[in-house]
This record gives structure tokens, sequence and C-alpha cells, in this order.
């Protein structure tokens, strides 16, 4: 399923622990091992729009650098609203888009290859985002190699006031 893309800006910050396939330098004979993606080589964007009780995406990387890299996993986070400040959320998994969709298991899944411009992206749904945590969030995913984050605006969201915010996430797939 494609989503309309929508990239909006967002100040909730929400911090997410990856898992990242990685491998460092290279070996002996005809097989090069890659490295992680870098935090600095990668471009993040955030595309989310309405759905039934809260909005749904992706949050999509590309690698700025030039060289190859990898990611894998799927991120787990916390999130918090303007200025840092940290909001309870419960967290679910998502099935990649591919899986839902029927499509064929990508080449290396769940290890994603990124050639220098190739995109990865994760699934995301966010649901109960309600007005006293303000219009604007930043969803940031704390990787082994550093931090990347992506700003959006949500509004719209807020189906059980009082009830904490739920944010599902998909693992890593390749973009495309």
């Amino acid at each position: 399923m494609t989503l309309p893309r929508r990239s909006l800006p967002l100040f909730v910050i929400v911090p997410v622990a990856m898992l990242l396939a990685t491998a460092c330098g290279s070996s002996g004979g005809s097989k090069t091992k890659l490295l992680s993606c870098a935090s600095s080589q990668l471009n993040v964007s955030i595309s989310l729009q309405g759905a039934t009780g809260g909005l749904l995406g992706e949050v999509q990387v590309e690698n700025g650098g030039d060289a190859k890299c990898t990611l894998s996993g799927r991120p787990e986070g916390t999130v918090s609203a303007r200025g840092g400040k940290k909001i309870a959320a419960v967290q679910k998994a998502l099935q990649p888009a591919w899986a839902q969709s029927g499509a064929a298991k990508p080449e290396n899944w769940p290890l994603v290859v990124l050639e220098p411009g190739g995109k990865a992206k994760v699934l995301v749904r966010l649901e109960n985002w309600c007005s006293n945590y303000g219009k604007k969030a930043t969803l940031a995913f704390v990787l082994p190699t550093g931090t990347v984050s992506a700003a959006t605006e949500v509004s719209g969201a807020c189906s059980a006031p009082g009830e904490p915010v739920r944010l599902a996430v998909g693992p890593f797939e390749p973009a495309g």
C-alpha cells in the first residue's frame, strides 16, 4: 500500500534504540563486509497521514554518504513533547509493508544494504496524540553511531484523552 507523502514539521522527540546489523572493515578474499550506517550519513524524513484513530506513515532514511552501509532491526523508543518532556508511550511492533501487502521478502532482509543515495523506510503508526502534547513532534532514532531525527505536525490523533500515546513501529525495509 502506497501512502501519499506529506512531510510536516513536528516537535516530539522519540529517542529510539535501534538494532542494527553491523560489520566492520573488510576481510581477505573477495568478500567485503559493510559498515552499519552512521547517523551523520543519513538524511531522514517523515510522512504521516490520518488513519482511523491515529496517524500512519513512514520514516524514510537516505544514505547521503559516499559508501554502502547497512541498517537492520526494529526501532524501539520513547516519546517526548516540545521541549524534550518525556511522554509515556505504549509501544507495539508493526509488520513490514512488504509482509502486509503479501509481497515477497526483500533480498537480504532483515539486512537492508543502502548504496549511496539509497533509501530504507520504517512504518510508523502514532495514536492518541492529544492536544495537551502540542501539535508538533520529532521522531528521533538513536543508532549505535549517533542520533537521527525527523519532524512532523500531528493533529486529530487523540482517541482516548488521559490514556497513553501509542507508538507502533515496523522494522527497516527497502524503500520503494
